[in-house]
């Protein structure tokens, strides 16, 4: 159990406390601002699932993240995948380890998921459906959680269950600047003000800490391909659910003008909007006082 977590962190600020007002800033904005009509579904993922089992399937080959997590695994390793979405990280590092479990609450992504180790005949991966943090969760070598923390409604429980299942390193992967405020620009010009951010790469890095967890920050070049989109249709259908909109012409067409203003288009008709902020991963090393620095890519140090 780490130690701490009611203590303030740097600058003798509360960092639990600023990860929960920027959430329920972002939550209050959203429900102020969007359609009273607009419902999220129960499994709220579900929406996006075929695009992101889309994208995986795309894929033309490793992203930076990808590379950065693939040259940590070991072939001996059991790998905890937490939020493994639609796979893609499992298809990339199952084939490098001894087990890999798959935690993921949505029914819609858990879906593409299996269809993938099926597809892939990943015979050691196992899937597990539920929310982070799962009673009695499996501990594993490598405990990884990539673009998940955004949502997360308190942190602190969350980021501790991810300490106490790691072994050896646990890797947080997320952008330097949350999603929703990459879409900032498309929500400002939708609204008519400033989109509030969630808790990105640094304020999750300065909670680590404030909670005795020793994470370092790795910058990593980041593709646009995580808010890309298959057609100008695709982006809008994306948008409305992103800004909480039901259709309605005139808005449609604004965003529409955000979209052409907005967003880069590509030779093969996919869009995605600019400019796309680094990620980060946030590591550290659970093997004891000897803490190593993380392989690179390139099988250095």
């Amino acid at each position: 159990m780490t130690g701490g977590s009611r203590a303030r962190g740097a600058g003798g600020v509360d960092w639990r406390e600023v990860c929960a007002r920027m959430r329920e800033a972002e939550a209050e904005q959203a429900a102020r601002l969007g359609d009273p009509e607009f419902v999220l579904p129960e499994d709220r993922w579900a929406l996006r699932a075929k695009r992101f089992a889309r994208r995986v399937a795309e894929e033309p080959g490793l992203d930076a993240s990808a590379e950065w997590i693939r040259a940590q695994v070991r072939p001996a390793d059991v790998v905890l995948d937490v939020g493994a979405g639609t796979g893609r990280y499992v298809r990339v590092l199952a084939p490098q380890v001894a087990r890999l479990i798959a935690v993921e609450p949505s029914a819609g992504m858990r879906g593409e998921l299996v269809a993938l180790i099926a597809a892939e005949r990943l015979a050691n991966v196992e899937v597990v459906a539920g929310a982070w943090p799962l009673a009695g969760a499996p501990r594993a070598d490598v405990v990884l959680c990539i673009h998940v923390v955004y949502a997360v409604a308190d942190l602190v429980p969350f980021l501790e269950a991810l300490d106490q299942a790691a072994r050896r390193l646990c890797a947080l992967v997320c952008g330097m600047r949350p999603p929703n405020a990459v879409l900032g620009s498309v929500w400002e010009t939708v609204h008519g003000e400033p989109r509030r951010p969630l808790p990105g790469a640094l304020e999750i890095l300065n909670l680590l800490h404030q909670l005795g967890i020793p994470a370092n920050l790795q910058l990593l070049p980041r593709r646009d391909d995580c808010l890309r989109y298959a057609d100008r249709a695709d982006a809008l259908r994306a948008l409305r659910h992103r800004l909480h909109l039901m259709p309605e012409p005139a808005r449609d067409a604004c965003l529409q003008r955000a979209i052409g203003t907005l967003f880069d288009q590509h030779p093969d008709g996919s869009l995605s909007i600019r400019p796309v902020p680094d990620d980060a991963v946030l590591w550290w090393d659970r093997a004891g006082p000897d803490r190593a620095e993380p392989r690179s890519p390139s099988g250095g140090v």
